[in-house]
């Protein structure tokens, strides 16, 4: 499948894991988030219909992930294919929910925010995605001595 994902790039974001897994399975990958220091992407200004329209081989899904910061691409109403977002953050303001509503699956990672936003949306595409990580990820927090 050949995924256009976009996020708020930065190296322990959730959607750069995402990212690496979906190429894992095999996935034709291209980011059409945020451009940063090391990482070539499009502007907050940048037309995310647009963008995936000039892609040499079309876009089959469109996958925009809660980031960092408040990247929303114009144009997500107007994508011809299907398109689910990931949020992460919905237990931390109500603008979330409403991005919501642009999409055709939600996936939230707090299980107990799935039957609100199911609300808000008004489908039962919205479901529980619980945050995980690579398994090269190493973590560097030491755990207090029992």
């Amino acid at each position: 499948m050949r995924v256009a994902i976009g996020y708020n790039w930065f190296e322990t974001a959730a959607g750069y894991h995402l990212e690496r897994a979906f190429r894992a399975l095999g996935h034709e990958v291209t980011y059409v988030g945020l451009g940063v220091t090391g990482r070539p992407g499009y502007t907050e200004v940048a037309a995310i219909d647009a963008i995936i329209a000039e892609f040499p081989a079309a876009a089959e899904f469109y996958l925009w992930i809660d980031p960092a910061g408040h990247y929303f691409p114009d144009g997500i109403e107007s994508l011809p294919i299907p398109s689910a977002c990931y949020l992460i953050d919905v237990h931390l303001g109500h603008w979330r929910e409403e991005v919501a509503r642009f999409f055709d699956v939600v996936f939230v990672a707090q299980k107990d925010f799935v039957s609100r936003i199911r609300r808000i949306v008004n489908h039962d595409q919205v479901y529980w995605l619980p945050l995980a990580a690579a398994d090269d990820v190493i973590m560097t927090t030491k755990l207090p001595a029992r």
